[in-house]
């Protein structure tokens, strides 16, 4: 199979977009043409097609909208024609009639958007795209990946986005270039892999790389990312929707697993270790969590993710929990803790010496965590529950301790205390 690189180095081609007329029109019938939500109706005043597109170019040519704006629209004796003012920028356009005998054909690709910015054939190493089994590398280029991001719709054995990459791949949610709007193109790249590896080798990294993975199995593992390019969201946005999917997240790097509301993510197994800083939606479905190293993890749950099997977090690593969510088995080993402040079930909860566990930051209300079973080891580690937002159903098991080897144990007042 073939290993293709991405190059980036494409001539800027102005895509053109045409949309034929025919049949039969009435003065008064009207035309409206769509651009990423927003929409320009016009109403006819010459029942020739030739007469009427000349003033429908002209007046969508008039408008300040940016959207349309970023297109100069002529016309010929039967067809409208958007063309890109930038050249290497993708545009399109939809349209829509009442007329009840006027004909318009759907709109066609006259000249395909090409440039160093697009995911094209000119742009991969070879002059093609990754089909099959194929790999794709991304590396030693600071350019971008911006347009035809769902140009591949083939399963590729793996892909690099190396550290050496430092351009960014996908499109914020509002275009920049100009006068801004909500981007209406496609943001994220459609990468359907099997091994997706991520800042590996010498570089800094990317500030932004948007992943969808789709509905394929994937394995991906993150090394390094650069500071993210976008305020509010961290460097890398990936989602994915296969139960198999896995994460590894190292080194250092930010990483937002399903971070808009459209997005969802599903990983069977997820593990966050070394600097890595990791944010989970409540859109995310998440099978085990193991934190390790001086990881920072930040996962809001939803009710209806209620399959969590286990939370395992050791090393330093730093989990804080938020949402509604039922865990079957929450470990906090070595020198790793837990900020709770989430509701709904834990059914076994166990502390090791040095380890954390705190509701402080809690705000859902008293005996709003329910933990059915708990198991403190003796030692430093702190284990908070002031506020009472934690009930636990069955007594505190302190093993062979007394009470005051925990001499950061926290409960609040007004407690009773079980002795068996």
């Amino acid at each position: 199979m073939a290993t293709v690189v991405f190059r980036g180095d494409a001539t800027a081609v102005a895509q053109v977009n045409t949309a034929t007329f025919g049949g039969t029109w009435i003065i008064g019938e009207t035309i409206t043409v769509t651009i990423g939500g927003k929409s320009s109706t016009y109403t006819i005043a010459s029942a020739t097609i030739a007469t009427f597109l000349t003033a429908l170019a002209a007046a969508l040519d008039a408008l300040t909208v940016p959207e349309f704006a970023e297109s100069a629209w002529t016309a010929n004796s039967t067809q409208l024609i958007q063309t890109s003012s930038t050249a290497g920028k993708s545009v399109t356009f939809t349209i829509a009639t009442n007329s009840a005998s006027g004909t318009i054909g759907s709109v066609t690709v006259a000249t395909a958007n090409d440039g160093p910015a697009v995911y094209s054939a000119k742009n991969g190493s070879g002059g093609a795209l990754p089909t099959t089994g194929d790999t794709l590398i991304l590396e030693n280029h600071d350019g971008h990946l911006r347009y035809a991001l769902a140009a591949v719709t083939d399963t590729l054995a793996a892909a690099y986005l190396e550290a050496s990459f430092t351009g960014e791949v996908g499109l914020p949610r509002r275009n920049v270039d100009g006068d801004e709007y909500f981007e209406w193109r496609d943001r994220y790249l459609g990468l359907r892999v099997t091994t997706l590896v991520i800042g590996d080798g010498d570089g800094d990294g990317s500030g932004r790389l948007q992943i969808d993975l789709g509905s394929v199995q994937s394995a991906v593992r993150v090394l390094k990312t650069a500071t993210s390019a976008e305020d509010g969201f961290h460097a890398l946005r990936l989602k994915g929707t296969h139960a198999s999917n896995t994460l590894e997240v190292t080194g250092d790097c930010s990483v937002d697993l399903a971070p808009e509301a459209d997005d969802t993510a599903t990983f069977t197994t997820i593990t966050a270790s070394g600097n890595a800083v990791l944010r989970i939606s409540r859109r995310v479905t998440v099978g085990t969590l193991i934190v390790d190293g001086t990881a920072q993890v930040e996962w809001e749950s939803a009710t209806a993710l209620t399959d969590v099997t286990l939370i395992r977090v050791q090393g330093q690593g730093r989990l804080v929990l938020r949402g509604d969510n039922a865990i079957t088995t929450l470990t906090i080993v070595e020198s790793g803790s837990v900020d709770d402040r989430g509701k709904g079930t834990i059914t076994t909860l166990n502390k090791g010496p040095r380890a954390g566990y705190t509701t402080a930051e809690n705000t859902w209300g008293a005996g709003q965590r329910v933990v059915t079973n708990t198991t403190l080891h003796a030692g430093p580690g702190e284990f908070d529950n002031s506020n009472k937002s934690a009930t636990f159903t069955n007594p505190i098991d302190l093993g062979l301790g007394a009470l005051r080897d925990f001499p950061n144990l926290r409960l609040g007042s007004d407690i009773n205390v079980q002795i068996s």
